[in-house]
């Protein structure tokens, strides 16, 4: 993964309590993240590295993906 200069987004508590859920069916990513948009971003759980809120370029391998912002 690649990784930019963290931004200011602030996840929402329904985000948070999707990140719990998420670590702790050590699930690799959320569909659906609330207040994330689809199109241009995914969240995902690194499981080592924390969880991130990331560019996806179209690609569905993590290792393509740009790292945002650490949210967990």
């Amino acid at each position: 993964m690649r990784q930019k200069p963290a931004t200011d987004f602030v996840p929402s508590e329904a985000l948070r309590a999707q990140i719990s859920a998420m670590v702790a069916a050590h699930e690799d990513w959320i569909p659906d993240a609330d207040g994330i948009d689809a199109a241009v971003h995914i969240v995902v759980n690194d499981f080592d590295y924390g969880v991130w809120l990331c560019e996806h370029h179209g690609e569905c391998n993590m290792h393509k993906f740009t790292r945002i912002q650490r949210l967990a």
